[in-house]
């Protein structure tokens, strides 16, 4: 009895499931935060960050003491130093020593010092570049999810178009039976409705491609459900903020990725300058030992007693000044500066191209905005002519065939209208990004 309530649970658990499944669509936001959280570039980058928050921490342990313990055991045999009279003399001794030991750095030069800077910066630009990879990831998926609305619409519309030719083969075949039209009229309408099957199933097919190219940018699993919400959400986005100055209004992810990928080259230099500075370390421990002679002539002290009696203590300083090691220090500045340079002109490069992306972004939406706006006008005045056209067709005054190319006409019209669209509606978020607007909405 257990046992068929169990499988009726799970039973119903899986119907529940299934049609949570089939019902549930994601929006865009929802698209984008699953990427954020599954894609594959922003899973390998939230380890990288990891990665470089644990070279910080090997960074800053060295410049923590070191304090370590240790112990050392040997048997000797034959002649040998005697550890009681410290005379040689042939004995089979065991000799056990002990020790702690402290390292503790007080100056060289400030390198871990500067190590530790520049291992810092190093997580703090692999944090903007992981940013950055979040934003073109959040980009890719907003063009794929708008890519499937596109194709979505001009299914519908091929649709529609099939369904006016199925209308219009149907007029004509009673023409047909009327006298009033030929068979060959008959003809060229079939062939129109083949064309709108045919160019049916290419839209849909294309449209399954845009659904796989989206599940790609989200890292989403290829054999997963995934149905979107196919609704008009263009709206929200194509209302557009007034035009802002030509200056970054906010600072970009990768232009501090390179601010940083500077201080940490310049911290890296002030690193190899202190390469030649003298270093200083304090040392300081305690020893003890334990010995013990084999043979029944001799009376080895306890434990507890030698470990009291052989303790000592140290303390010391190190100093070691840098003279020569074959030029590696001064070839390692050299580097270093160069490599500093280098970052310069990168700094110098990435802020030249963000704003030259966030002036073609401006530029793409009232390029977009225009053509939308023709394409408008366009397709209002084809449905005019179309629909003169239809009905010169119903009355036998135009052939199919200019039936066919005026209803062509119009399709590539709507198709452009819609492409427009949702071209200007991701210009605009493409814009609104540039000027800090983030790309998912909390």
């Amino acid at each position: 009895m257990k046992k068929k309530r169990l499988l009726s649970l799970v039973f119903s658990l899986a119907i529940i499931q299934g049609a949570w499944a089939q019902t549930s669509k994601m929006s865009l936001r929802d698209c984008l935060i699953y990427a954020r959280d599954h894609a594959f570039v922003n899973r390998s980058n939230r380890l990288a960050v990891e990665q470089s928050r644990m070279d910080k921490r090997i960074q800053a342990a060295e410049m923590l003491p070191y304090i370590g313990v240790g112990t050392s055991g040997n048997m000797n045999w034959g002649r040998g130093v005697d550890p009681e009279t410290n005379t040689y003399a042939t004995r089979k001794t065991f000799n056990n020593g002990y020790s702690l030991s402290m390292n503790l750095p007080l100056f060289d030069g400030f390198v871990s010092l500067n190590n530790y800077r520049a291992a810092r910066m190093t997580e703090l630009c692999q944090k903007k570049a992981a940013e950055n990879d979040a934003d073109q990831i959040s980009l890719a998926v907003i063009k794929a999810y708008y890519n499937i609305m596109y194709h979505t619409a001009l299914v519908r519309q091929v649709e529609s178009l099939l369904e006016s030719d199925q209308q219009n083969l149907a007029i004509t075949e009673r023409q047909e039976q009327l006298g009033s039209k030929s068979g060959a009229d008959v003809d060229a309408v079939k062939a129109m409705v083949a064309s709108d099957e045919y160019e049916l199933l290419n839209q849909k097919n294309l449209r399954r491609k845009a659904m796989m190219e989206l599940k790609a940018q989200m890292g989403m699993p290829v054999d997963e459900e995934l149905e979107v919400d196919d609704e008009d959400t263009l709206a929200p986005c194509l209302s557009m903020a007034e035009e802002q100055n030509s200056s970054l209004p906010f600072t970009h992810p990768r232009i501090m990725q390179a601010q940083y990928s500077l201080k940490r080259s310049r911290y890296l230099l002030h690193s190899a300058y202190g390469d030649f500075m003298p270093t200083l370390s304090l040392n300081g421990g305690f020893s003890t030992s334990y010995y013990k002679v084999f043979g029944n002539d001799y009376d080895t002290p306890r434990f507890s007693t030698q470990w009291h009696n052989n303790m000592g203590q140290y303390i010391g300083f190190s100093l070691s000044v840098p003279l020569f090691n074959g030029f590696a220090n001064i070839n390692r500045l050299k580097r270093a500066k160069y490599s500093y340079r280098q970052q310069q002109v990168e700094l110098d490069k990435t802020k030249y191209e963000v704003e030259r992306e966030m002036s073609e972004a401006l530029l793409d939406v009232k390029s977009s905005q225009s053509e939308w706006n023709a394409a408008q006008a366009q397709v209002t005045a084809q449905e005019r002519a179309n629909h003169a056209m239809q009905r010169k067709y119903e009355l036998g005054g135009v052939s199919a065939f200019d039936l066919y190319t005026s209803n062509s006409k119009l399709a590539e019209a709507r198709a452009t209208l819609v492409g427009k669209k949702i071209q200007t509606a991701v210009n605009i978020i493409i814009y609104e990004y540039y000027q800090g607007k983030p790309l998912i909405s909390e």
